[in-house]
């Protein structure tokens, strides 16, 4: 389990910030990080996995006691599942799976190629929302290399089976950019067209003619480690550094985040309180696991999770009551304070482009209004009477 003690953990010291930076400037392929493309779509996409063909008709429910602000709606035709989330601000985003069946519990890696894919994306094809070219390429080595598969025999058989249901999955929305700016996707329209291997090289085309904003809004970090945790604690720390790029505030400021108990719950799935006969085994034990084996494939004092609760709690008590401290110190610290950096300057300069147009804007009609009344002034010139002649 985690240290209950932090007295270690330090956040954008000059030490972190030179290890941060160190690790920052090598060869991009040797970064300890992934750059992580995500949006409200992505996750949702990343929901729906998790939730699988088996419990996906839960996901409403879920999702409002978790004390999710968003409301969900599901819609079942055929094989085919609709899922719409209607977010607190008005965005509004639908995924559609067309054949439900091939979202079974044994596609387990689904999830995992979805996040490596955008990855890919980001790194190979797409800039500012816009396509660079049209497909992806990744070797199946590389998915061994990373932990997703033991061989590439069993590579190519999950890329197969994973790809069967990311090529026939849609997405359509609204989201927010901006106060006066939106991201729009009309139709629902597939992400991936086509997925294919030859010698051992896997090439996925993406769809030209679908807004990929709505997948790269924003972007996080992820440690390229991640992609050879098991399903839960890969659940869990997607989650986390999905969460932490809204929380980079917090971050930078005081070296860490919190998740409540009943949102990790929610999120991983897990059975409900009341309907567990043992909670301790199928709750408890099950998010203390996650957050174990996270740690001890991590290996460093560098990403630590501390869980707050009572011990005398009842299992509503600890997921109602507990949570998760996330802290950051050394080159994690450093990767997001980069981030932080980023992102604040994206702000102001995005601010500064504002104060302009407005300013612009008062200029127009400053002179708008002077030729107004210069012109009502030259008017009521030219209709004065002449003076009289004697």
């Amino acid at each position: 389990m985690a240290k209950k003690d932090n007295s270690e953990l330090y956040l954008f010291s000059d030490t972190a910030t030179a290890a941060g930076e160190a690790l920052l400037t090598e060869h991009k392929e040797e970064q300890a990080f992934y750059s992580m493309p995500t949006s409200p779509a992505s996750n949702l996409a990343m929901v729906v996995f998790t939730h699988g063909k088996e419990q996906l008709g839960e996901l409403p429910e879920r999702m409002e006691l978790a004390r999710n602000k968003n409301t969900y709606t599901l819609t079942a035709s055929d094989t085919a599942r609709q899922i719409t989330q209607q977010q607190s601000n008005g965005d509004l985003i639908t995924l559609e799976l067309s054949d439900i069946d091939k979202l079974k519990g044994t596609n387990k890696t689904i999830s995992k190629l979805f996040a490596f894919s955008l990855v890919k994306l980001n790194e190979q094809a797409e800039q500012g929302g816009q396509l660079t070219r049209n497909t992806i390429e990744f070797s199946l080595q590389e998915l061994v290399d990373r932990g997703f598969y033991s061989n590439t025999v069993n590579a190519r058989a999950g890329v197969k089976k994973a790809f069967e249901v990311l090529t026939n999955m849609k997405v359509s929305g609204t989201i927010a950019k901006g106060k006066k700016k939106n991201i729009e996707q009309a139709e629902l329209a597939v992400l991936f067209t086509y997925c294919r291997i030859k010698k051992n090289v896997v090439t996925v085309d993406l769809n030209s003619r679908i807004n990929w904003e709505m997948l790269t809004q924003f972007y996080t970090i992820l440690p390229k480690w991640a992609f050879s945790l098991p399903v839960k604690p890969w659940d869990l720390l997607y989650y986390v550094f999905y969460l932490a790029r809204q929380n980079l505030d917090k971050i930078s400021k005081q070296g860490y985040f919190t998740i409540s108990f009943q949102a990790i719950h929610s999120r991983l799935v897990l059975p409900e309180a009341e309907y567990t006969k043992n909670p301790q085994r199928d709750i408890k034990d099950v998010i203390e696991k996650a957050i174990t084996e996270i740690e001890e494939r991590a290996h460093t004092p560098e990403l630590q999770f501390i869980p707050r609760y009572n011990e005398k709690d009842n299992i509503k008590e600890y997921l109602s009551n507990g949570y998760l401290e996330v802290h950051f110190s050394g080159a994690y610290a450093a990767a997001f304070l980069d981030l932080y950096k980023r992102n604040t300057k994206r702000l102001e300069q995005a601010e500064k482009k504002r104060e302009q147009i407005i300013e612009k804007a008062k200029v127009k009609n400053l002179a708008k209004q002077m030729e107004a009344e210069a012109a009502k002034e030259q008017a009521e010139t030219s209709t004065e009477p002449e003076p009289l002649t004697v």
